[in-house]
Formats: structure tokens, sequence, C-alpha cells
């Protein structure tokens, strides 16, 4: 593989650009500086040594992440749009799935981890929710898997709703003494907290 790579220019921005087949698959790398290009070509051969390729049978759940980042979303929305998909991925998605196969996913993976958002707000469980839909829905797409098993995820409770069932329960409490706290854990009404 030649050491020079091609300086390109578009829309007045400078980039830098290598093609080059490994293993007979053909890759096409940019990158605004040349250290960033080899940076880029060096990952994609240790890739290709190991098999975790995104052509590879095996392609796990961290190499599809990044792939779909770069080609469905990072053309497709506004920076700051682009970045939430990042960190909601890499923060709370792969490090507790991605070494797995993609393959080996099924809907309890992803579940579990929108249960440790429980107690967050909102928007941020939904933001979650809607990045792992996103990526297991493109994957499908792709025929990576068969099905998505991102489909009828049940969100947790946000931290308004786990307050207002605090409250609930205090409330229940006060009026009802011990005796309404066990009906309550009786009735298996759960909360982060029930005294």
């Amino acid at each position: 593989m030649p050491t020079k790579y091609k300086k390109k220019t578009k829309n007045g921005v400078e980039y830098y650009r290598q093609r080059f087949t490994i293993n007979g698959h053909e890759y096409d790398i940019t990158a605004k500086t040349p250290a960033l290009l080899e940076e880029k070509i060096d990952d994609i051969k240790y890739k290709e040594r190991t098999g975790d390729t995104i052509n590879s049978p095996n392609v796990t759940v961290a190499t599809w992440a990044r792939e779909w980042l770069e080609t469905y979303k990072k053309p497709a929305v506004i920076e700051k749009s682009y970045k939430l998909y990042r960190t909601n991925i890499n923060k709370h998605v792969l490090p507790h799935i991605g070494n797995l196969p993609l393959t080996d996913i099924r809907p309890i993976h992803l579940q579990k981890i929108l249960l440790l958002q429980e107690g967050k707000s909102k928007t941020h469980i939904q933001h979650v929710k809607i990045a792992m839909t996103s990526m297991f829905k493109q994957a499908r797409i792709n025929k990576y898997i068969k099905d998505d098993p991102s489909t009828d995820l049940i969100m947790p409770p946000s931290v308004a709703e786990c307050a207002k069932m605090r409250k609930s329960i205090t409330r229940f409490k006060r009026q009802f003494g011990n005796l309404g706290v066990n009906l309550v854990k009786m009735a298996g009404v759960k909360g982060k907290t029930v005294y």
C-alpha cells in the first residue's frame, strides 16, 4: 500500500483519501489529516486480521454500531444529534453488549440496558431507546440479523415517575400506616423505595 495519500478538496474543505483492498474487501477511507487517515487504515488492518469487520459473519455490536453511526447517522442528522447518538451508544449500550456478535442479541439484552436507565429523565431514556431501535432496525434491513430485538421494549420509570410513585406510597402510608405498606407490597407494586 502506498504511503502517500491523495489530497482532495470538497466544498472548500481539504481531506485525504486512500482506496485499498484487503482480503477481497474494498475500502475507501477519508480523513482530515494524513495521521488520522493512517490511524483509520491501521484500525481496518487490525480488524481484518482479527475477523472483526463489517464483512465478517460474526460482526460484533460495536463494529456494527460504528458502521451504523458513520453511514446512517453522521450524514443524515445535525452534528449535535449525531453526538447524542454516539454518546448514548458508546456510554449506555456498548459497555454491556459491544463485544457480543450482533446475531446473539435478544430483546432481554436491550431491555436490561433500558432498565439501567431507570430513574433518569424521560428524555434520556427515550434517547437511549431510540438509538438502540434505530441501530438494530438498520441491522435487520441490512440482513445482519433476521429479527429486530429492539421491538416492543418497555420504558422503565423516569425520575419524575419514580418520585410520583414514592409520593403516592408515602401518602398511602400516612393514610393507612404499615397496613397500607404491607398491602402495597402484597399487591406487587414496586418502586425504588417503598418506605
